[in-house]
């Protein structure tokens, strides 16, 4: 782990996610592949085993979550890259590096992609594991309702099953099931409130799902401040990751037809993080895991996990010490000495020549105290 602002991908091909279309040359190595950092990074290094030729690199050549970088840098005899952005591209959670085959001139093209998280910034108090229940019970505050009812069957929590594995979190999952029949089952939250004083909050969860393929399928819903529940899209949020991944048939009775859900099989758990679509902090809001199926067909179920909040707090901008006036000293005023008028002595007996009188030495000026 680190937490420097810089990200070395050093590569050599075949390492960690680095895809060989023809063959290996100019390789292209780390940031490690599954590092974790806790700064949001703007410069990312790539070593690479063979001189590049520099009039082949592009910023664009690198996209961080496809985003491609502002500029680039080449040193150390055109074998690093500093890949540069102004703003950092990277969010909470995984992140996703990519520099396509072909991209730098220096050989048979490599494919890179390689993955990091940023570690979430713990302090928006909500976190569910489900595993601190027996099942089928659900955690205290959690609710199961089925709108249209056809076997009795609730969300609930579940420890074996399928679809598998039946948790991300071990031992247990929250479950519902994927009849052969025209449903509506919900899954409550809590009443979640995000602290007052954070910025950027996510929402990260792992789900687990084979329901009918284009038939049946599960949304996440939210209902803010006791209103009606909304497609968490249509409330303003965006999937950062395992999104929706198809749309409902409007076929055969199902509740949810032609909206975008969750439908297929997901192959197990998949992460799944969620940015806007969220209310201010202060401003109390529950979710809902919603399942809809029709009459065309059945499948395994709908499998949730370690749900969990990141919140960044706001980097409090430096208070700028005061300036202190300075008074200036005023300069000492020099009076000047009067000119001596000589008199007439006769010729006989001289006069001693007189002594002037000395000027005043002047104040010194003082100096200006030094600013803080």
């Amino acid at each position: 782990m680190t937490r420097a602002t810089t990200l070395i991908i050093s590569a050599i091909a075949l390492l960690n996610g680095v895809v060989p279309l023809t063959a290996t040359a100019c390789s292209v190595t780390s940031p490690s592949c599954g590092l974790t950092v806790f700064t949001r990074p703007t410069d990312f290094q790539i070593n690479l085993s063979d001189p590049v030729n520099p009039g082949s690199v592009q910023p664009s050549d690198l996209t961080v979550n496809k985003i491609p970088a502002d500029s680039a840098v080449i040193s150390n005899g055109n074998t690093t890259i500093d890949f540069i952005f102004n703003t950092s591209p990277a969010g909470q959670g995984l992140n996703t590096m990519h520099i396509p085959a072909g991209a730098f001139d220096c050989g048979p093209p490599v494919d890179f992609n390689c993955t990091f998280f940023l570690e979430p910034v713990e302090g928006c108090g909500f976190l569910e594991s489900f595993d601190e229940v027996t099942p089928p019970a659900l955690p205290l505050g959690w609710t199961a309702i089925n709108g249209i009812n056809p076997d009795g069957i609730l969300w609930q929590t579940s420890d074996s099953g399928n679809p598998t594995p039946p948790a991300f979190s071990l031992p247990n999952a929250a479950w519902v099931n994927d009849p052969d029949a025209i449903s509506d089952k919900y899954l409550y939250s809590p009443s979640i409130t995000i602290p007052l004083g954070v910025t950027s909050v996510f929402l990260f969860f792992w789900q687990n799902y084979a329901l009918e393929d284009g038939s049946d399928g599960g949304v996440l819903e939210i209902s803010v401040d006791g209103g009606p529940f909304v497609d968490i899209l249509a409330a303003g949020g965006f999937f950062g990751e395992g999104g929706y991944n198809g749309t409902i048939s409007t076929c055969c009775g199902n509740p949810l037809a032609g909206r975008q859900a969750w439908t297929g099989n997901s192959g197990g758990f998949i992460e799944t993080s969620v940015a806007g679509g969220l209310p201010s902090p202060g401003v109390p809001f529950v979710l809902r895991w919603r399942m809809g199926s029709d009459s065309s067909g059945s499948s395994e179920g709908w499998r949730i996990d370690a749900l969990q909040f990141a919140c960044e707090e706001p980097t409090p901008s430096p208070t700028p010490f005061p300036t202190p006036s300075i008074t200036p000293t005023p300069t000492a005023t020099v009076t000047p000495t009067p000119t001596l008028t000589p008199t007439a002595t006769p010729m006989a007996t001289p006069r001693p020549t007189p002594t002037p009188r000395p000027r005043p030495t002047p104040l010194p000026r003082s100096s200006p105290a030094p600013r803080p």
